[in-house]
């Protein structure tokens, strides 16, 4: 859990456990409570007391289920991008060691060639010549990967810039 959604909770807490409708709005005028509220459009002004156990779900909610969807959202969004979430749709029981800890193995360059199929643009394009240059780095690179590294270490990825899809 985050430092945010820690303190966050513990907000949650005071929230639900506040005895005078003075106490409950300066617990929503927390910053952060308070931006949770604007974002599920909320007021941060009850009227009554007895709203605390109200502003609680709907804090406790966004915290344990909205916030976390957004990245789970952006997840998915990064797995469509070279269909990789098609992939594990149609295949799960082969994908199902990746995403697990089970018998976690390296990725090898075999494997990445077993399991995703590359769709080229026409022969004769200069693109696919570019396409064709970016393959062979991530085959070769992924080759040096499993015969430099030790077993325990593992490879990594870092974008320099903000569109990785760039070829």
């Amino acid at each position: 859990m985050s430092f945010f959604c820690f303190l966050s909770f513990f907000c949650f807490l005071q929230i639900l456990n506040s005895s005078t409708i003075e106490e409950l709005r300066g617990h929503l005028s927390d910053e952060g409570i308070e931006n949770i509220l604007n974002d599920l459009g909320a007021s941060a002004f009850p009227s009554t007391l007895e709203k605390n156990e109200w502003y609680g779900k709907i804090i406790l909610r966004h915290i344990l289920v909205d916030s976390t969807r957004y990245l789970l959202d952006e997840l998915m969004k990064g797995l469509q991008t070279l269909s990789v979430l098609d992939a594990l749709k149609a295949y799960p029981e082969q994908f199902r060691d990746a995403f697990t800890s089970e018998n976690i193995a390296p990725l090898d360059a075999q494997t990445v060639d077993l399991v995703f199929q590359i769709d080229y643009v026409e022969q004769s394009s200069h693109v696919r010549q570019n396409q064709e240059m970016a393959i062979v780095f991530c085959r070769d690179y992924l080759q040096d990967c499993e015969s430099k590294l030790p077993n325990h270490a593992q490879p990594s990825v870092t974008f320099t810039h903000s569109n990785p899809c760039c070829i």
